[in-house]
């Protein structure tokens, strides 16, 4: 991870005051320390690894530790209680919700005991945001006539508070800011408005270093065909695909931003062009990691929906179902599995 100190720096989006925020960057090799600014030798595309079983293995393996954030023993939470949960929650637990009322999303908010928010029906008519929800999980300080103006700074206006860890960091999802936006102006002053950055320390999570859609259908594509023919070298040719690689790359940065809001207590911005793809894959492995709820069958449906569905996930283009055949190869992605 790389952690910036006082001053200004440009981070790929814009210029950001470091002493209010700090950039997390992960690539497919892992974590790695470095002074922000300094030539990087492993960006870019990542070295080929023999032992990419077992290191998405190990992968898998740490995201499973981070359900119970051993980090901080005062937050410690057991796993085996957590499944005791999930097991009681099955047999009485309520209708799956669909997040297409304001009682669903008042529900959930209640769930998650985020006293300081509160679901706005500022774009129920999907005037201000047309691919976001109806309702919307906004700050109680911030009215409902201020929105607009706030959410005016990102593409397509997506920008999103998706989660609440109890103790008390938040988890936003955010498009790209506008290229006309000055750099480091008003575009972080309304991501502090939105999570109350003065209060606790804050992190943008970039999601450049991890697999583009693109990547991720490519990888899909070999790896459906190399379950079709029979082959002598087959470890080499899965390792070829690149899917494993491209699993444990999202699954190591779900796990650094879980310890940031679970750990370090750090509110987390996830941060990509459009806000339809990675976005929607990180947000729903945090959860998965961190609230046991995400792990029972109607709050797996509940999260889908939520963070999938109702946020516009392209299904018909991403799966190819109503692309013309020029067009198959450029929208199509396999992100959603």
């Amino acid at each position: 991870m790389d952690w910036e100190g006082a001053g200004w720096g440009w981070t790929g989006l814009g210029w950001m005051p470091q002493w209010d925020w700090m950039r997390l960057r992960m690539g497919a090799g892992g974590a790695r320390s470095n002074i922000w600014g300094r030539a990087h030798p492993y960006m870019g595309s990542a070295a080929p690894n023999p032992h990419s079983l077992t290191q998405v293995a190990n992968a898998i393996a740490q995201a499973r530790e981070t359900a119970a954030w051993p980090g901080d023993k005062g937050n410690h939470v057991d796993a085996t209680m957590g499944d005791e949960d999930e097991e009681d929650e099955e047999e009485g637990s309520p209708p799956t919700l669909l997040f297409e009322t304001l009682q669903d999303w008042e529900r959930e908010l209640q769930r998650l005991g985020a006293a300081g928010w509160r679901v706005s029906a500022v774009n129920e008519r999907f005037d201000m945001a047309p691919s976001l929800p109806r309702y919307l999980w906004v700050p109680n300080a911030l009215l409902d006539h201020d929105l607009k103006r706030t959410f005016a700074h990102f593409q397509e206006r997506r920008v999103r508070l998706c989660w609440h860890h109890p103790n008390g960091s938040d988890l936003l999802r955010a498009a790209s800011f506008h290229a006309a936006s000055e750099p480091g102006s008003e575009d972080i002053r309304c991501l502090e408005v939105l999570l109350g950055a003065g209060c606790r320390p804050c992190v943008l999570a970039d999601t450049a270093e991890l697999p583009t859609p693109q990547d991720i259908q490519l990888a899909h594509l070999r790896l459906r065909a190399l379950c079709l023919p029979a082959d002598e070298k087959w470890l080499s040719a899965l390792e070829g695909t690149r899917w494993l690689e491209h699993v444990r790359s999202c699954l190591r940065k779900a796990v650094e931003v879980a310890s940031l809001l679970a750990g370090r207590r750090c509110s987390v911005v996830l941060q990509e062009p459009s806000d339809r793809d990675l976005g929607c894959l990180l947000a729903s492995l945090v959860q998965l990691l961190l609230d046991p709820h995400s792990r029972s069958l109607h709050g797996f449906q509940s999260l889908i929906q939520r963070e999938w569905v109702a946020m516009g996930h392209p299904f018909p283009q991403r799966l190819g179902l109503s692309c013309s055949a020029s067009h198959v190869g450029a929208q199509c992605s396999s992100t959603v599995l």
